[in-house]
């Protein structure tokens, strides 16, 4: 069994985030009337947007690099129609499900 000081600093971050957005949530429904679903939607955009660079900064290079996407020579970029067919099935509607 292993311990990563990561994993338990983004499991208490998480925690604390969505103990705050609990709090948030119920004081704006009760002071502006926001529909709970319209404000979940806000939320998940504004965290998307403030996660997503940091996403792209640790993990893309690790994505590009996978196999599947890198071809069957397993060389990074060797597969790019691979890369756009990602792009296009998969990552688009993913952050167009997220934006509408």
């Amino acid at each position: 069994m292993s311990f990563e000081l990561a994993g338990l600093l983004s499991a208490l971050l998480s925690t604390a985030i969505l103990a705050t957005q609990a709090t948030f949530t119920k004081t704006v429904n009760e002071q502006t009337g926001v529909h709970s679903l319209r404000l979940l939607q806000v939320l998940s955009q504004m965290a998307c947007a403030m996660f997503f660079p940091v996403w792209l900064y640790y993990d893309f290079g690790d994505v590009i690099a996978h196999p599947a996407i890198a071809g069957i020579t397993g060389r990074a970029g060797a597969g790019i129609g691979n890369l756009e067919q990602v792009v296009a099935h998969k990552l688009i509607p993913f952050f167009y499900g997220q934006w509408v």
